[in-house]
């Protein structure tokens, strides 16, 4: 097991036990190393920014949620297209985010998400 996969399997762990606050730490430094060491485009990159947003959106930060679940969005449909199983997982996402803001009128970031558009499981962290 990788020190990022083990990261990933401590946040998973406090997630489960409610300590939300941690999980979003340790999940985000798990992102700063995936990003510096695969690069920004990458698939497992993606899992992490999708897992990270949906802790967010369970602990109400709507913006940082979006951002994440955006952008794990966009690097599944350039590597995968945009009818691949993690890309089109994102896309429901970030539409089932949208119908939480809307239904009570939560703020959102500029360019917001996708027109017409809980957390969820998480995405293994196998190999893209």
């Amino acid at each position: 097991m990788s020190k990022v996969e083990y990261m990933v399997s401590l946040a998973e762990t406090f997630e489960e036990t409610g300590d939300y606050e941690r999980a979003a730490q340790i999940l985000h430094s798990a992102v700063r190393i995936k990003e510096r060491n695969l690069g920004p485009e990458h698939g497992e990159l993606a899992d992490n920014l999708f897992n990270l947003g949906l802790l967010y959106q369970a602990t109400d930060k709507h913006i940082e949620a979006e951002r994440l679940l955006r952008r794990a969005y966009e690097i599944y449909t350039r590597s995968s297209g945009d009818t691949h199983r993690d890309a089109l997982e994102a896309e429901q996402a970030l539409k089932d985010l949208r119908e939480e803001i809307d239904a009570y009128s939560l703020p959102t970031s500029p360019g917001s998400i996708m027109p017409g558009e809980k957390p969820r499981v998480w995405i293994s962290q196998q190999a893209s």
